[in-house]
């Protein structure tokens, strides 16, 4: 059996805690640790970020990393697969998931979004950027969970681990984002720069696919679909700290 610890949205960078006596201690619960994105300032604070994933690299075994959207240059699971050498009936498959925004959200998330400011976020990036590198995740994923389901008959088991949300699935998102104060349906305008529905997609359908894990929704939840499970392990910030939050939490594969 494989254990893999997922963990999302730490935001180490504010406040600062990635190093010291007030660093966020991950205590080990698997020998894997998955950590999606979100984990803080790989750029602005590249020394302190590096110093932490070299202290859980002391703690487990291997630490897989997809970047978020506070992580534009720091790459590793990046459209990459990884099968554990002890386990290679298994296949650990990462990217980002950039989401699909409309045009008719375009205008309202690039104003509130610091994604999209070029002072806070990456210069030159726009919504016509995200959607495209949505787009090139989307196919890499299709193609790969494809492949190794037709071509590899080794691969028992596929794992993804992503950033963004593969699923509009309530149970995904925390009920504030769309029921009012007397729990009616309202609408969200802000939901597409957070999550995609993949559900009609190669990628989500197969049966191969035993768990998806993700983050930058800072909403915790663990449920099962038709194909495998959906699941979230996300801090929050350190101001609004997520609902349900579990350092340990562990997947079983």
């Amino acid at each position: 059996m494989m254990k893999i610890q997922i963990l999302s949205d730490l935001h180490l960078e504010s406040p600062k805690s990635y190093t010291g006596d007030g660093a966020f201690d991950i205590a080990p619960k698997a020998p894997y640790l998955a950590l999606l994105g979100d984990i803080g300032y790989a750029v602005q604070h590249k020394n302190e970020y590096l110093a932490f994933l070299e202290a859980q690299l002391y703690r487990f075994k291997v630490v897989l990393l997809v970047p978020g959207n506070h992580e534009w240059e720091f790459i590793l699971l990046n459209r990459n697969t990884y099968i554990p050498a002890s386990h290679p009936e298994i296949a650990i498959l990462g990217c980002p998931l950039f989401s699909n925004i409309p045009l008719s959200s375009s205008d309202e998330i690039t104003y509130r979004l610091s994604d999209f400011n070029p002072e806070i976020g990456t210069s030159n990036w726009t919504v016509s950027t995200h959607n495209s590198a949505h787009k090139q995740d989307l196919f890499w994923l299709n193609y790969t969970v494809s492949a190794l389901e037709h071509a590899n008959r080794r691969i028992k088991k596929i794992v993804i681990l992503t950033h963004w949300a593969p699923t509009r699935d309530n149970r995904a998102v925390d009920p504030a984002h769309y029921r009012d104060e007397k729990g009616r349906e309202k609408e969200n305008i802000l939901v597409s720069a957070f999550s995609t529905d993949l559900s009609g997609q190669a990628c989500f359908k197969t049966g191969k696919v035993k768990v998806w894990a993700f983050g930058h929704t800072h909403w915790n939840c663990d449920f099962v679909v038709a194909r495998g499970g959906l699941k979230t392990a996300a801090r929050g910030s350190f101001f609004r700290l997520a609902a349900g939050f579990d350092v340990g939490k562990v997947v079983e594969l």
